[in-house]
């Protein structure tokens, strides 16, 4: 079973159902305040102290920290724990592309969906709610109980493209994949033809809705390779190729173009197991696009396009993914936090000069408002380094619901989120493995019994007609 890591995102997994998306709340007097220094290797001069305060991105060395963090607090739009964590970890694919017939200036960036607004409203909608309720996981436990394993519940392509056509529909646009665009032509000409010869019975509509159901699950690559949709699942929810003037994204005709990006999650796979599934966001259809070139030791991917908008990569099989670790080794799942603040920074302010420099850790005492009358267990905090784009999550060391005062350990100075769980993890489903092979065997004692009493009952019909 492949490994693939939550967040690796290029393409945002919900591993289970995704918080509700709010907009960026302010810090206000309520968001974390008040910074006092408990212990760690931090060095302050003489007149520098640290503080929480409001974002500085542009001090921040690294360019894409500052763009993920300044969409986050965008207080006009609305975003979602998982969607930081999808956005940066967008940023680490470094995405280069060639596109000859783009202006002087110009490239193709990939970005977390929602950046830009499609021309077509219609298939925007389709393609936001089918983000928003983008696979699950469940969590696997082995017989001796000692293991776990979260294991994607992502539909095939098959239902992928059901679901977005029928979304489609929904919203009035009539999708099709490229297979079926090329040949729109020969399937109207057989369609006649075969109304002529065929009179309308039921046996010819029960025929008719079988051939629709096994269209649906075979489509025609770039390549012209045939594929089974339902021998592939999607492993992310879908994101936006965009054209970068650096001034604004937008969504433009770009001509044929080559895009190359590097994604963690892909290590290790096979290129044969790998299709870009692409979404035209004038009309809605879909194509699938086999790589030009693939690394498997590095993760780089390679595919060439004619148009820009939402694409998500597929692959082969059933894939298992590996959730995030906190500051101490534990499991959490991004997608059960909604964030309680803005991202605001943690820095060194030395009379007007803001620094974000520290080696080493720092514990650190603050109140956050916001968090009282709430359970230590249900809060974390999300820190980015804004030099390396490392992406942290934090536990708490000590927490007083009554005032909401926090004490947690920092590794690295710059933008944080205080963010509390809002899916509880009851609503996740776990599987006890030996349960399930226990119910498996029952399931395949009892067809067996069945099958053998039907054998009989048919030689036994048998001895009687021979009489």
């Amino acid at each position: 079973m492949k490994k693939l890591t939550a967040g690796f995102c290029a393409i945002a997994l919900a591993a289970v159902p995704t918080a509700q998306a709010m907009a960026a709340p302010s810090i206000g007097t309520s968001g974390p305040k008040d910074p006092v220094v408990e212990e760690g290797t931090l060095d302050l001069k003489d007149g520098a102290k640290l503080v929480i305060k409001e974002v500085t991105p542009d001090l921040y060395k690294d360019n894409e920290v500052a763009d993920v963090v300044e969409n986050f607090n965008d207080e006009e739009k609305l975003t979602s724990v998982m969607e930081v964590n999808n956005s940066l970890q967008l940023k680490l694919s470094d995405a280069q592309a060639d596109a000859p017939d783009l202006a002087e200036g110009e490239t193709i960036v990939v970005k977390d969906q929602g950046r830009v607004e499609y021309e077509n409203k219609d298939v925007e909608t389709a393609v936001r709610a089918f983000n928003e309720k983008f696979s699950t996981f469940e969590i696997h436990i082995s017989k001796d109980g000692e293991e776990k394993t979260y294991v994607s519940t992502a539909k095939s392509l098959a239902d992928f493209v059901k679901d977005l056509k029928e979304a489609l529909a929904d919203a009035g646009v009539e999708a099709e994949t490229e297979a079926e665009s090329e040949s729109e032509v020969e399937t109207e000409a057989e369609t006649e033809t075969e109304t002529e010869a065929v009179s309308e019975t039921e046996a010819v509509s029960e025929a008719e809705t079988d051939a629709e159901d096994a269209e649906e699950e075979t489509a025609v690559t770039n390549n012209g390779t045939e594929i089974n949709l339902n021998d592939y699942k999607a492993m992310f929810a879908m994101a936006d190729m965009l054209v970068d003037d650096s001034k604004a994204l937008q969504i433009k005709e770009t001509g044929e173009f080559k895009l190359t990006m590097t994604i963690d999650a892909l290590k290790d796979m096979n290129a044969e197991d790998l299709l870009f599934v692409t979404t035209n966001p004038d009309d809605g259809t879909i194509s699938f696009i086999e790589p030009d070139e693939f690394d498997a030791e590095t993760g780089t991917i390679t595919g060439t396009f004619n148009h820009v908008g939402p694409f998500t990569i597929a692959t082969k099989g059933e894939f298992e993914v590996q959730p995030q670790a906190t500051n101490k080794d534990n499991v959490i799942l991004p997608q059960q936090y909604e964030a309680l603040t803005s991202f605001v920074d943690l820095a060194i302010e030395d009379l007007d000069a803001i620094s974000y420099d520290m080696d080493g850790h720092v514990q650190v005492k603050f109140t956050c408002e916001l968090t009282v009358g709430m359970d230590e267990e249900d809060l974390a905090l999300m820190t980015i380094d804004q030099e390396t784009k490392e992406l942290k999550y934090l536990e708490l060391d000590k927490f007083d619901e009554k005032t909401g005062e926090i004490t947690v350990t920092f590794e690295n100075l710059g933008p944080f989120v205080v963010m509390t769980k809002v899916i509880p993890d009851e609503d996740i489903t776990v599987v006890d493995e030996e349960e399930e092979t226990s119910e498996e065997a029952t399931e395949a004692e009892t067809s067996e019994a069945a099958t053998e009493e039907a054998t009989e009952e048919e030689t036994s019909a048998a001895a009687k007609e021979s009489k």
